[in-house]
C-alpha cells in the first residue's frame, strides 16, 4: 500500500541533508593571507601634512610648463603601450567575473521536438507495437556545486587578486610613461639650447674666418690664420649637425611614447624657466611605501600564489553538485503544457578523479 507519510518522511530527511550539505560548506581548504612583516620607519622626517602632500602631487604640473602637461595628457591617450595595459585589465576583469559566477548556481532552459524511429525488437517497440514516436519537452535546469573544500572561492580570490595586480601594472606603464616622456621632453629642451649655442659660435667662427680672408686678400696676414679659423668653423659645423641629429632622434622618441608619426614637438618654456619641483624625503612610513604601483601588484601576485595553493587543495577531494530540473515533457505538442505533463528531478552528484597520471599532485 502507498504510505503516503513514509514517503514524505524520507523526502524531508532528503532535503534535511541536502540543507546540511549546503551549510557546512565552508572554505576549509581557503586559506587567509598574513601580510608578511615589513621594517620601515616609524614616522616622517617632515610634517606629516607636508609629507602627505609630496606623496600625492603630480610632479610634472609643478614645472609650470603647459606644453609638458599637455603632451602628457596626449600620451595618457594615445600611447600603444597603455592602451595594451588597458586592454590587459578589462580582459582579467572579465576573467575575474567569469570565475566569479561559478559560486551561484547555472539556471539554464532547455527545449527539445523530436521524432525517433524505433527498433522492431526494443523493448518499448515490442509493447506498444511502435516503430515512430514524438517527443517534447521545455524544462527549467539548475546545478549548484557546493563549495565544501573552497575550490571556487579560492579560484575567485586568485581572478580578484590577479585583476587589482594588473590595475597596478597599469599604473606603473602610466608612471613609467609621464616620467618618460617629461625626461625626453626636458632632454629636448637641453639640446634646444645646446644647438641654439653651437649655432652661435658657428656664425662666430664663420665672421672669423671672413674676416681673415679678408685681411689675407689685402696682404695682412699670413695663410695660416685662415687655416685655423676654417677648421674651428668645421668643427663648430660637425656639432651643430650632431646636435640636430641628437633634436630629430629626440623628437622622434617623443612622438612614439605620444603615438604619433614622427615629426616636431611643439616647445613651451626654457629650461630655466621651469620651477624646481620639492624633493621627496627619504625614509617614508609605510602608508607611502604601500602607494607605489609595483609594491601593489608583487603583494597581490603574493595574494594570488597564496589563494591558488586553496585551489590546488579542494582539487584533491570530490565535486558535490546540486542539479534538478523542472518543467514539461510529452510525447505530443498539444498536451505539453498540461498538469498531467509536469516533470521534474532534484538530486545529487559528485564526481572524483581516479586517475590522472598525478597532473592533480604537480599542479
Amino acid at each position: 500500500m502507498y504510505n503516503l507519510k513514509t514517503k514524505a518522511y524520507k523526502g524531508g530527511r532528503f532535503f534535511l541533508a541536502c540543507i546540511g550539505l549546503f551549510m557546512v560548506s565552508s572554505c576549509v581548504f581557503r586559506p587567509n593571507y598574513t601580510r608578511p612583516p615589513v621594517n620601515v620607519p616609524e614616522k616622517w622626517r617632515l610634517p606629516v601634512h607636508e609629507a602627505c602632500g609630496l606623496a600625492n602631487i603630480y610632479w610634472w604640473q609643478q614645472l609650470g610648463d603647459p606644453v609638458l602637461e599637455a603632451l602628457i595628457i596626449e600620451a595618457l591617450k594615445n600611447n600603444y603601450t597603455l592602451q595594451a595595459a588597458m586592454a590587459s585589465v578589462e580582459a582579467y576583469y572579465s576573467q575575474f567575473r567569469a570565475t566569479n559566477s561559478q559560486l551561484f548556481p547555472q539556471i539554464t532552459g532547455d527545449g527539445s521536438a523530436l521524432r525517433q524511429g524505433l527498433s522492431a525488437q526494443s523493448n518499448l517497440g515490442l509493447a506498444q507495437n511502435l516503430r515512430l514516436i514524438n517527443s517534447f519537452s521545455a524544462l527549467l535546469s539548475c546545478a549548484y556545486e557546493l563549495d565544501i573544500w573552497g575550490r571556487l572561492g579560492s579560484a575567485s580570490d586568485v581572478a580578484l587578486a590577479q585583476y587589482l595586480g594588473e590595475i597596478q601594472a597599469r599604473r606603473t606603464v602610466i608612471l613609467t610613461l609621464v616620467s618618460a616622456l617629461a625626461n625626453s621632453y626636458i632632454t629636448l629642451r637641453q639640446y634646444d639650447e645646446q644647438l641654439q649655442v653651437a649655432q652661435q659660435t658657428l656664425n662666430s667662427f664663420q665672421e672669423s674666418l671672413e674676416l681673415m680672408t679678408d685681411q689675407w686678400e689685402q696682404g695682412e696676414s699670413s695663410e695660416l690664420p685662415i687655416t685655423q679659423a676654417s677648421a674651428e668653423r668645421d668643427t663648430a659645423a660637425s656639432l651643430v649637425k650632431q646636435l640636430e641629429v641628437n633634436v630629430a632622434q629626440q623628437e622622434n622618441l617623443l612622438c612614439i611614447l605620444l603615438g604619433r608619426n614622427p615629426g616636431n614637438i611643439r616647445r613651451g618654456k626654457i629650461l630655466e624657466e621651469l620651477a624646481q619641483p620639492p624633493s621627496i624625503p627619504a625614509g617614508l612610513p609605510s602608508d607611502v611605501l604601500e602607494q607605489r604601483p609595483d609594491v601593489m601588484q608583487a603583494e597581490l601576485n603574493l595574494i594570488a600564489a597564496h589563494a591558488n595553493v586553496g585551489v590546488a587543495k579542494a582539487n584533491l577531494f570530490p565535486r558535490i553538485s546540486l542539479t534538478g530540473y523542472y518543467g514539461n515533457e510529452s510525447f505530443a505538442l498539444n498536451t505539453l503544457f498540461k498538469g498531467a505533463a509536469c516533470a521534474w528531478q532534484v538530486g545529487t552528484t559528485f564526481s572524483e578523479q581516479i586517475f590522472n597520471g598525478d597532473s592533480i599532485l604537480l599542479n
